[in-house]
């Protein structure tokens, strides 16, 4: 029977917490990856709720003196912003 010295085993079992330590790496990478992604997508679609009306829409309501974002009536307004949003509006 042929024996292996303990050099080997200790190789070996340094191997093992090596590609361990690269598994755990890896799949924290993916993980991070993901989550930042999924943040993004979610910035990105609230910010679209709250600003994604059409161009024509709000064109037609800067002509009709509203505001472009929620439509409201901004005749005689003077403070140069949105009492009903808070956007502010270009003249």
């Amino acid at each position: 029977m042929e024996s292996y010295p303990l050099a080997n085993t200790a190789e070996i079992g340094r191997m093992d917490i090596e590609t361990s330590l690269i598994l755990v790496f890896l799949v924290s990478a993916i993980v991070l990856g993901g989550a930042i992604l999924a943040l993004v997508a979610w910035w990105s679609q609230r910010h679209t709720d709250k600003r994604g009306t059409e161009p024509r829409k709000m064109t037609e309501r800067r002509e009709r003196g509203e505001c472009v974002i929620c439509g409201y009536d901004l005749k005689g307004n003077l403070s140069g912003r949105c009492p009903e949003c808070g956007t502010r509006i270009w003249q």
